[in-house]
């Protein structure tokens, strides 16, 4: 069964990769993704920490994903992009959502859904205190903040430290490291 997924998908987490991991197991097959665009990001969300394009190679970077398209806002075009022919699909989205409606922020009636060849919404459980795009940015602007105060404030005394914090703060890796699991 094919399984779809639409999202934003900036700095790539764990909880992204368990997203693609559930639909890779009930759909038997690599997942269909659609990347939402930058400006798509910004209406939603606020400023993308990273482009459309590192997110959609981000995306396309783990095995569990078939194939990625841009998403800029009109869902049954990008559905229909990844199920060209309409074969029976599921539209996967997190469990953040089940509450929420999903459909209206989309754009999108059950009978479009339908007439593109989607038969359901798979939710998948994400735990509340778990990864978020969001509070990765918020820790890296917390991160970022705080190497900014002590780079200003040991320059000013001649501190030598100030370029061990320096290269500290620029060795970070958006995607992670093997360490956590992660494969560029």
């Amino acid at each position: 069964m094919r399984v779809i997924t639409i999202g934003a998908f900036d700095l790539l987490h764990e909880g992204h990769r368990e997203l693609f991991d559930y639909g890779y197991q009930v759909g038997l097959e690599p997942v269909f993704v659609g990347v939402n665009s930058d400006e798509f990001v910004r209406t939603y969300k606020g400023e993308p920490a990273q482009d459309q394009e590192t997110r959609g190679r981000a995306v396309l970077s783990d095995h569990r994903v078939a194939a990625a398209v841009l998403h800029h806002g009109d869902t049954l075009h990008t559905i229909r992009r990844l199920n060209p022919i309409r074969t029976p699909a599921l539209l996967l989205i997190g469990s953040d959502w089940h509450d929420r409606d999903y459909l209206s922020q989309l754009g999108v009636t059950w009978d479009q859904l339908r007439d593109v060849g989607i038969i359901g919404i798979l939710y998948a459980h994400r735990p509340s205190d778990g990864p978020s795009s969001t509070k990765l940015r918020a820790q890296l602007r917390e991160d970022y903040e705080e190497a900014r105060q002590k780079v200003e404030g040991a320059a000013a005394f001649g501190d030598p430290s100030v370029y061990d914090e320096i290269n500290r703060v620029l060795s970070y890796s958006q995607f992670g490291t093997e360490e956590d699991g992660c494969r560029d």
